[in-house]
């Protein structure tokens, strides 16, 4: 939700270190039209965003200061949370997080670096088709 994009792109204006690790191809067509221009608001000069390859893993991941984890299933939005009743666990423990956090580095040394070049030298067209799909984030 552009709330959580919002907060993102204030802690790493903050100079707080953070890194998103999202598929370069989803299990959804339309998804993957919508996920460039959303990912289009964020300062990916400050963020690093990472879109790793093939398979498409749905499970959700986060560490903080290798003390606070988080895994499950669901996307941060009000379908998921609300209508899909899916599950996140929060956990304080230093060996999950470190266990989290050597996931999520594994995943990060097979991804690519998206920057805001990259989305910036899409073509007119897709930027457009995405824009437009952007707009039916809450229902997908």
């Amino acid at each position: 939700e552009d709330r959580i994009l919002d907060v993102l792109g204030r802690a790493a204006r903050r100079g707080v270190v953070v890194e998103l690790v999202v598929p370069a191809r989803t299990n959804h067509f339309y998804v993957n039209w919508a996920m460039p221009a959303h990912l289009a608001g964020l300062p990916l000069d400050r963020i690093a965003c990472y879109r790793t390859p093939a398979p498409f893993d749905h499970a959700k991941l986060m560490s903080v200061d290798g003390r606070w984890c988080s895994f499950g299933s669901p996307n941060w939005d009000a379908r998921s949370m609300r209508l899909n009743f899916e599950l996140m666990v929060e956990c304080y423990d230093d060996g999950l997080a470190l266990q989290i956090d050597t996931l999520i580095s594994k995943r990060i040394r097979e991804a690519d670096r998206l920057t805001s070049a990259d989305l910036a030298a899409r073509p007119p067209l897709a930027k457009l088709r995405d824009a437009s799909a952007r707009l039916f984030l809450p229902y997908l």
